[in-house]
């Protein structure tokens, strides 16, 4: 967005604050729900295992992409990946639409997963 168009910064980061409160309330209502009260504790632990364990390997992988495509100081044109084009590589750019183009997939794909196992269980309409 920010790479095509004139918008202020706060459009972006007030859209990124808004997706970071919704989506960790609907997942902690969503654990109250599912999970029998004994247990609550315990699937809120593992649900923000699973969350910082995704976060650390994120930052990785987006360390990494840097590192290749030399972003840096010396370089802030290496940062044009996460834009979705590369002044330097088009090879580059495609990599990283095909990496966050097969995230978003493995995320629908666990999503139909976790749908699948609720009707299953006949409550699938709660």
């Amino acid at each position: 967005m920010m790479a095509y168009t004139h918008i202020s910064l706060f459009v972006p980061v007030a859209l990124m604050g808004l997706a970071f409160s919704l989506i960790p309330a609907v997942n902690v209502a969503l654990v109250a729900y599912i999970v029998d009260q004994s247990r609550l504790g315990t699937a809120y632990a593992l649900m923000t295992l699973i969350q910082q364990i995704g976060f650390f390997i994120m930052n990785l992988l987006i360390g990494k992409a840097n590192d290749y495509a030399g972003a840096g100081l010396q370089n802030p044109g290496g940062y044009a990946w996460a834009c979705g084009s590369s002044p330097s590589s088009d090879s580059l750019a495609w990599r990283s639409r095909l990496f966050f183009a097969s995230a978003k997939l493995v995320r629908m794909a666990m999503g139909w997963k976790l749908l699948r196992l609720r009707r299953a269980s006949h409550k699938w309409w709660l």
